[in-house]
């Protein structure tokens, strides 16, 4: 029973210390990201720390697709209270890619700065697929471009022909 009663007791204590964060992505299993190959594309993830009354400082480690995806800094703090921290991945795709799905994966963990003894941290992953498309040469041939031009102008004459025609 006494046990109980310090657990309950200490529960309740932490309670108020609570902080955690969120993470939100335009992209996620179900609906990838689709790029072609030799194209770059920068995605914004968007950190929140809607609870508790403290900044967070979180770590993110691209952990899938390290080949394809890169943070300009891989630290960042969450004000208390915000939903706006947005990081910004760069995912490049070489020009010579084969078309394949692959898998990003990020992880973010808290970084505590107490050193009152034991902190649990909390983490939260953010994945989702990048489909690699070939990509396609412009199919429009410069003697097709050519015609269609002499086409124009040729109508445009015979319509000033026609109304020159009409005037007299």
């Amino acid at each position: 029973m006494k046990n109980k009663i310090i657990l309950i007791t200490i529960i309740l204590v932490t309670i108020s210390t609570i902080n955690a964060f969120g993470i939100s992505s335009p992209y996620w299993q179900g609906n990838p990201l689709i790029i072609n190959a030799g194209e770059t594309k920068v995605v914004n993830l968007n950190l929140q720390n809607m609870v508790g009354e403290e900044d967070i400082t979180v770590k993110a480690e691209i952990t899938q697709g390290v080949d394809i995806v890169s943070l300009k800094q891989d630290t960042f703090i969450i004000k208390a209270r915000t939903s706006d921290t947005i990081i910004p991945l760069e995912i490049t795709i070489p020009k010579n890619a084969s078309p394949e799905n692959r898998t990003i994966k990020i992880d973010f963990k808290k970084i505590s700065n107490d050193s009152s003894g034991i902190v649990i941290g909390t983490g939260m992953s953010v994945y989702f697929d990048v489909i690699t498309t070939e990509k396609r040469e412009n199919s429009t041939n410069p003697l097709t471009i050519g015609a269609i031009l002499l086409i124009i102008i040729l109508v445009l004459i015979i319509i000033r022909k026609i109304r020159k025609i009409r005037k007299k």
